[in-house]
């Protein structure tokens, strides 16, 4: 049995007939990562009062179930989509992982500076300015070994980062990668699942907090 096959063997167990279970993450996922995100961002502004780790969880659990509460047609979470936009797979393993972790720092810089270049590549690309059709490569039906190659590169360097400080996040780093290849996410290529503008914004405030950091 090779790789290939085990993937789809794993894609219909997981999706089963109708891809039934990939229709509903694709409806939710908007809704639920803005929920979390509002959670996270409840907690970060609290930060100070909640340092308890189950006291952090249960917050969050109370203020993303809120988000979701439907008023009228939309619930809160959907209203504040347009703002925060559709979040990536990867922003949703962070979120999850600062809200476990409280005010310790999340990634070391070297993980924040690959984030801030893939978000930066995937602009340029979007915005037609660079001269290879860098989103091209990680859909799954046009992918070649080249591009396969580079975009396993970046995602190794990206975990390896990681788990440098944080082995188990590295671990989970690699869920939105594994959704994508099983087509059970609502990711289009790859790029989606690792790149989004929050965080791009999140990248850069980082780096630039990091390397200020001490002076005067």
């Amino acid at each position: 049995m090779n790789g290939l096959f085990q993937f789809a063997t794993m894609k219909e167990l997981l999706l089963g007939e109708g891809q039934s279970l990939s229709h509903l993450i694709e409806t939710w996922w908007p809704i639920v990562t803005t929920a979390v995100a509002i959670a996270w961002l409840f907690i970060w502004l609290a930060r100070s009062y909640l340092s308890n780790l189950w006291l952090r969880w249960a917050v969050a659990m109370i203020v993303g179930s809120a988000m979701l509460i439907p008023i009228g047609k939309l619930s809160l979470s959907g209203w504040l989509l347009a703002l925060v936009g559709p979040l990536s797979g990867f922003s949703l393993v962070l979120l999850l992982a600062s809200i476990h972790l409280g005010s310790s720092e999340l990634l070391p810089k070297s993980s924040w500076l690959i984030v801030c270049v893939l978000c930066i590549l995937r602009l340029l690309d979007t915005l037609g300015f660079i001269p290879f059709a860098l989103l091209n490569w990680a859909f799954i039906d046009q992918a070649t070994s080249m591009s396969l190659a580079l975009t396993t590169l970046a995602l190794v360097l990206l975990t390896l980062s990681i788990a440098v400080r944080r082995p188990f996040l590295g671990f989970c780093a690699l869920i939105p990668a594994l959704l994508w290849r099983l087509d059970a996410g609502p990711f289009q290529n790859l790029w989606n699942a690792y790149t989004d503008l929050a965080l791009m914004v999140a990248s850069v405030v980082a780096l630039t907090r990091r390397s200020t950091k001490g002076k005067p």
